[in-house]
């Protein structure tokens, strides 16, 4: 089994030393790189993705692997992702999060309308999303805390193509 170029993985920030890399490509895989890749590495994880957004037929497509942020519950360690609602200034992304039996919508913006949540990465107590920001040949950074809407962190003058947000633990990205 080959792993598509298209899918967006993340390491947790653990001091367990959890081996495995999580990706999003239709669902959630765990993949255990001490392992050889077969036909039981990556595995299907057992959490099925929220859909992309009201009406859509396909799965969010982004994920982070976080501690829960601000005091929601839910596992120590689980998911987020990013799914929209149009409105008429474009699609308008909120944070989601697993609780251990489903996602939670919590009403936290992503960016803008029209700036999209391609990509996702965490650490350091933060979500940083990589997304178009709706101008021609430009794209940003946004951080997401847990307390409110994700805020802009830096904005590129170009548009590098997509690509994960690369976290470590200590919330430094690139």
């Amino acid at each position: 089994m080959l792993i598509s170029l298209a899918s967006k993985g993340q390491l947790p920030c653990t001091s367990a030393g959890n081996p495995l890399i999580y990706y999003c490509q239709g669902g959630i895989f765990n993949y255990d790189p001490t392992l050889p890749l077969s036909t039981t590495n990556p595995v299907p994880n057992t959490i099925i993705m929220p859909p992309a957004g009201v009406g859509s037929l396909n799965p969010a497509n982004c994920i982070a692997v976080s501690p829960v942020l601000s005091g929601g519950s839910g596992p120590a360690l689980t998911f987020y992702t990013g799914a929209y609602t149009s409105t008429p200034a474009g699609l308008l992304y909120h944070f989601y999060y697993y609780d251990g039996t489903g996602w939670v919508n919590t009403g936290h913006e992503t960016g803008p309308a029209g700036s999209g949540t391609n990509n996702m990465g965490a650490g350091g107590g933060y979500i940083y999303t990589f997304g178009i920001n709706g101008l021609p040949n430009n794209t940003s950074i946004y951080r997401y805390d847990g307390t409110g809407n994700a805020v802009l962190v830096l904005n590129y003058p170009f548009a590098p193509g997509s690509a994960d947000v690369v976290v470590d633990c200590s919330g430094n990205f690139s």
